[in-house]
C-alpha cells in the first residue's frame, strides 16, 4: 500500500485565499495583500498548534481588518464555502489538533500512523523547502509543490514505483 501526504495550505487549497482576497479587498477597500496578511501574519505559531483558539483568531482578524462582528460572520461564511479541500481523503492530520507542525518529525509520525503505511510507502508534498527536506531525512519520497502539473507528475511517478 503507498499514501500521499498533501500539504493543505498552499497545495490543496493553494487557489483558495487569492480569490478571497480580490472579491474582499476592494470590498473592505484595502488591497488584497492586506486582506492575506491579516489573516496570516503574527499568529501563525499559536493557531497552528492549536495554542489559540478560532474565536481569539477570528477576532484578531476582525481588529486587523477593523470591521464589525457581522461582517466578520459573513467572511467566516464565505471563506467556509469555499473550502473544499477535504473531499475524498482517507485521513486528515491537523496541527491544531494535533499539537505539533512541521518540520517536527512527529506530524510525519503522526501522518504516516494514520495512512496506516511506513516511511517508504509515503510521498510527501509541501510548497515549502524545509518540510520537504524534513521528509526526505525522515525517509519519505518527498516533492516541493511549485506547480499543478509538476506535482502530479511526482505523485504518478511514485505511485508507479
Amino acid at each position: 500500500m503507498r499514501a500521499v501526504l498533501v500539504d493543505l495550505g498552499g497545495v490543496l487549497v493553494c487557489d483558495l485565499w487569492p480569490g478571497a482576497a480580490l472579491d474582499w479587498g476592494p470590498r473592505l477597500s484595502i488591497e488584497p495583500s492586506a486582506f492575506l496578511s491579516a489573516l496570516f501574519s503574527g499568529h501563525e505559531e499559536a493557531v497552528l498548534i492549536g495554542n489559540a483558539d478560532e474565536p481569539e483568531c477570528w477576532q484578531l482578524v476582525a481588529r486587523r481588518l477593523d470591521i464589525d462582528r457581522p461582517t466578520l460572520d459573513e467572511l467566516g461564511e464565505d471563506l467556509a464555502r469555499r473550502e473544499v479541500w477535504d473531499r475524498g481523503l482517507d485521513a486528515v492530520v491537523l496541527s491544531c489538533e494535533v499539537g505539533v507542525a512541521k518540520p517536527d518529525e512527529k506530524i510525519y509520525a503522526i501522518a504516516l500512523e494514520r495512512a496506516g503505511v511506513g516511511g517508504d510507502e509515503a510521498i510527501f508534498v509541501d510548497d515549502v523547502e524545509v518540510n520537504v527536506a524534513a521528509a526526505r531525512r525522515l525517509g519519505l519520497a518527498a516533492h516541493r509543490h511549485v506547480a499543478r502539473e509538476d506535482t502530479i507528475e511526482a505523485i504518478d511517478r511514485f505511485l508507479a514505483l
